[in-house]
């Protein structure tokens, strides 16, 4: 996956800079501020998905959770700019969405991630 979005996430960077380029309100504050939301939003997720587990009796459960919290907060779309809503849509929702119906098996072995899922 790293690939693909590497190379999307280029080609429409570089887009928008010859987009912007002569536009004379390209430093908005309103879309710099959401580009930040953003960004802090999908460092979030990225922190729940590296936690390492600890070493507990209910080990899946914290590490079903994690995914969870990990997988919506790829997901979740806070105030994107227009150039990063088309990034946001062809990867993060589906990264979020595909991250959960990979781990599954393991969440299927916990009753209270099956809830919070639910």
């Amino acid at each position: 996956m790293l690939l693909p979005v590497l190379i999307v996430s280029s080609l429409v960077h570089l887009y928008s800079i010859g987009y912007m380029a002569n536009d004379p309100h390209n430093q908005r504050i309103a879309a710099n501020q959401s580009s930040i939301a953003a960004f802090l939003t999908n460092r979030v997720g990225d922190s729940f998905l590296t936690l390492a587990p600890l070493i507990n009796e209910d080990i899946i459960t914290l590490i079903g959770i994690c995914l969870l919290i990990g997988a919506m907060a790829k997901s979740s779309q806070v105030g994107p700019t227009p150039v990063s809503a088309l990034i946001h849509a062809a990867t993060m929702v589906t990264a979020g969405v595909y991250l959960l119906m990979r781990s599954s098996p393991l969440i299927e072995y916990s009753s209270t991630v099956l809830i919070l899922t639910l």
